[in-house]
């Protein structure tokens, strides 16, 4: 997670992910996902997967 908001605050994705020891595509995805995930929450539109996990579909 500190690593998401480090980026986030603005550091370089390149610079965290080697200070991190991960690989860059995968910080990459982390963030991506981190902030669709926020997107979903405030404008009350949850992912289709869980929506349709908890719908029972």
């Amino acid at each position: 997670m500190s690593m998401v908001l480090a980026v986030l605050a603005g550091r370089r994705l390149d610079d965290v992910a080697r200070d991190g020891a991960v690989a860059v595509a995968v910080l990459d995805r982390w963030v991506r996902d981190f902030v669709v995930a926020g997107a979903d929450v405030i404008t009350g539109r949850p992912d289709a997967d869980d929506a349709r996990e908890r719908e029972g579909v």
